[in-house]
């Protein structure tokens, strides 16, 4: 989201007019954003690894997607030059790990998405 939002406890920024700020990764591999939801990526399934990665040193600036390492087809481009995260889990009994933020270089998202078919 951009960093106007405020996220508050038990509340999805998308119903509290945010809707246009937010970016949405929805159940079915689709990315929710601004102008509708946009399908191809993989679905999210029970343990697998997620990742994403934000580039805020290129313009357009970019979110891309990967899961176990492979990255998907769908990303998000042009976002506001800050940004907030909200995690979001539906299913009872869930959990999610933050793992680590760390640096990644732009030249592997580049290499990568050239090999998308």
């Amino acid at each position: 989201a951009d960093s106007s939002v405020v996220f508050q406890a038990d509340k999805d920024p998308r119903n509290q007019g945010f809707y246009d700020q937010t970016v949405y990764y929805n159940k079915n591999g689709g990315i929710q954003h601004r102008d509708g939801c946009i399908y191809g990526n993989c679905r999210p399934e029970d343990r697998q690894r997620v990742a994403f990665e934000v580039n805020m040193t290129t313009y357009p600036r970019t979110l891309d997607f990967f899961f176990y390492d492979q990255i998907q087809r769908n990303f998000v481009s042009f976002l506001p030059p800050e940004i907030r995260f909200w995690v979001c889990i539906h299913q009872k009994d869930s959990q999610q790990d933050m793992e680590h933020i760390r640096p990644r270089y732009l030249q592997t998202v580049i290499n990568q998405r050239s090999d998308i078919k």
